[in-house]
Order: C-alpha cells, then structure tokens, then sequence
C-alpha cells in the first residue's frame, strides 16, 4: 500500500540538497514506526494503570471476604463437629503449604460447603469472592481448632474434662 506524505515547503527544499544521500520514503516509515510504538506503549500504560487499580481493588475486596471468612469459620466451627473440623484444618494446612485453593479440598468434606454456602448467603458475598471467603472460613475454623486444642490442653493440665471445656466455649 501506497501513500502520500505531504511536507513543508521548505523542508522540501532542504531535502532537495541531500536528494543523494537520504531516502525519505525510509526515513519517514522508520518515524512512523517509532511513533506508532510509542502510542501503543501509551496504550499499554494507560490499560495497565486501569489494570494495576482493578487488581488492588480486587485484593482490598478479596481481603474482606477473607475477613468475613475467618469470623464465619470461627463461629460455625463448633457446628462442624470434630472430624470435620479436622479435616477442614488439614486442609488449610496442606493448601497453605502447598499453595492450592482452600476451596477445592474443603468442599470434599461432607456438609462443610454447605455451612460455607450458608455464611455467604447470609453475609452476601458475591460467588467471584467465594474462593477468598473460604480460605477465611478455612483459617477460622483452624483458629478455633487451635483454640479448642489449648484450651484442652490447659484443661489436662487443671484436670477439667473436655466437656467442661466445651461448655464454656462460647457459641457465636
């Protein structure tokens, strides 16, 4: 493809003299070319910035949900049971370290996703939000797993019995 490129006159005359030396046609797609690239650049920057605030947004909202995660796993823990309880710490445990979605491993435990479902329902929580709402849950009922277990363990130590224990934990 063809175009024409008009200049000033008096550039054209100042070209005249390097006629010889200089190939305009190259000159000026090789600015083109520069040009182009540093709009696109501009583009880029200006997306990203777009991108970069949707990602902290994105963050600030997921942390949030966590939040609420953690408080709804704190108070359902004791709705678990033991052995899902358990397994639910577990599975944080192993997710944490291995870095996988809490999600995926406690929705294999029977009747934990529904208690997570619950919670969110009743704080609202959008489902794009769910995975960062479960690794809350997940860290709180591991917080209570740790509670529970300390407070076991000082009652070993007074002689208190495990349902002594559990009675004075408080039900939220």
């Amino acid at each position: 493809m063809r175009k024409t490129i008009s200049i000033p006159e008096s550039l054209a005359s100042e070209l005249e003299q390097f006629k010889d030396r200089l190939n305009a046609s190259e000159i000026c797609t090789l600015a083109l070319r520069r040009e182009v690239k540093r709009l696109k650049a501009l583009d880029s920057l200006e997306a990203g910035a777009d991108v970069e605030r949707f990602q902290l947004e994105r963050q600030r909202d997921g942390d949030h949900w966590e939040a609420k995660g953690k408080i709804a796993g704190i108070q359902t823990a004791v709705r678990l049971g033991y052995r899902p309880l358990s397994e639910v710490c577990a599975s944080v445990e192993l997710c944490t370290r291995e870095g996988l979605p809490v999600i995926d491993q406690i929705a294999q435990i029977p009747g934990v996703i529904e208690l997570i479902e619950d919670c969110m329902k009743d704080d609202e929580c959008l489902s794009v939000f769910t995975d960062d709402y479960a690794h809350g849950y997940g860290l709180g009922a591991l917080e209570a797993w740790d509670t529970l277990h300390t407070q076991a363990g000082k009652g070993a130590a007074t002689g208190e019995t495990n349902s002594e224990i559990n009675s004075e934990t408080p039900n939220r």
